[in-house]
């Protein structure tokens, strides 16, 4: 049985969903309109669902495509990858999920789009990112648990180790 509608959601398709771990929000991503989605929903005292309310993270400028988006493992920020094709640019921005604002932004895979974004599950500071360049990247996006500067935020990056170059 259907549960409901989440409609206008965005302007050109949905290319990713997740459930927010705690099971209450649903993160939507479009690569052709650059947006990201925080849907919420709840019931009132008897029971009726209420419509779903909707935060907005516009991930860049005109030429910027949002290739990947995730939650941290509190739920706390959207990590979005974002590519600009004519720069060859990608970026990696993370955005407060209960107000949209930003949070980080940062230079991450150098010439090609990073398509996957992963959680850790245990430490909601870090995230690792997989690029079309073959490479593997583990970031700290969250200033609070890491003491790093605001760039390079770089972890460590498991390209060598995984036979990349």
């Amino acid at each position: 049985a259907k549960l409901g509608d989440l409609e206008h959601g965005h302007a050109k398709a949905t290319t990713d969903l997740s459930f927010s771990n705690e099971g209450d929000r649903l993160l939507s991503a479009s690569v052709g309109d650059a947006t990201a989605c925080v849907w919420a929903w709840g019931a009132d005292a008897s029971g009726r669902v209420l419509a779903p309310s909707r935060l907005i993270m516009r991930v860049g400028g005109p030429d910027e495509e949002l290739t990947a988006a995730a939650w941290t493992s509190d739920d706390a920020l959207i990590c979005c990858a974002s590519w600009a094709p004519r720069g060859r640019r990608q970026r990696m921005l993370t955005f407060d999920s209960f107000s949209g604002n930003p949070v980080r932004k940062f230079e991450a895979h150098a010439g090609h789009p990073a398509f996957l974004i992963a959680a850790h599950p245990a430490d909601p500071g870090c995230v690792a990112t997989g690029g079309h360049d073959g490479s593997l990247k583990l970031w700290a996006v969250d200033e609070l648990h890491y003491d790093v500067k605001p760039n390079p935020p770089l972890l460590r990056d498991l390209t060598d180790e995984l036979g990349g170059e």
